[in-house]
């Protein structure tokens, strides 16, 4: 986004932007990966609203390529239920729908990986954040991954974009402890170096007060 208003708005001495990007939740620092050994994968999303066609395809094409080698994996989906019931997970024992979470720190505590297969790149992927922070290696689209800039593939985060590529990619993951457990601490450290969300409040602040 600065990139692009650097591009948008004119060349002027009035002009100032001020970057303040989204900050790390501090407390998923507190994450352990206690989950490196589970059989649950992390979804968190929409089944209902904006992201009803990214889970749809996730569950419908992807999940289904992933039981097929990791009969024992289960799927658990964190975030708005559906408002009403969707045919193809009701039936699909490999899934679990939670709905919001109250204990973020207990949810990244627990999980062996976390999937976020959007494909948009505006702005920065809270999601893939936060699963950083805590701690747990993730698996995401290149289109999102682009929105952290310096973000390392394949050492701080995995990356796949179709239907295939995706599924070996859980796959992979999720049958080689030794890459998790590398993942998994290269991308907390990278989200170590962002601020906290009070820091970033804090960067707007001084930047009104200072054309005041």
């Amino acid at each position: 986004e600065y990139s692009k208003l650097l591009k948008i708005l004119p060349a002027s001495a009035h002009t100032k932007i001020v970057a303040a990007p989204n900050g790390v939740k501090e407390e998923l620092f507190a994450c352990s990966y206690n989950g490196v050994d589970s059989n649950t994968i992390l979804y968190m999303t929409h089944l209902d609203g904006d992201r009803q066609i990214e889970s749809e395809w996730f569950i419908k094409k992807v999940w289904q390529k992933i039981k097929e080698e990791l009969p024992n994996a289960k799927l658990l989906i964190v975030g708005k239920p559906p408002a009403q019931p969707l045919a193809y997970i009701k039936d699909d024992t490999s899934i679990i729908v939670n709905g919001y979470a109250a204990d973020m720190v207990s949810l990244f505590n627990n999980v062996r990986l976390a999937v976020v297969p959007t494909f948009h790149g505006t702005g920065l992927i809270n999601r893939i954040l936060d699963a950083l922070t805590a701690g747990v290696p993730v698996i995401s689209t290149p289109q999102a991954i682009a929105t952290f800039p310096g973000l390392d593939i394949g050492k701080q985060i995995i990356a796949a974009g179709t239907v295939t590529s995706y599924a070996t990619a859980v796959t992979t993951l999720y049958n080689n402890k030794e890459q998790r457990l590398s993942v998994a601490a290269n991308g907390k450290k990278y989200a170590a170096g962002f601020a906290t969300w009070q820091q970033s409040a804090e960067a707007i602040e001084k930047a009104m007060i200072d054309t005041l």
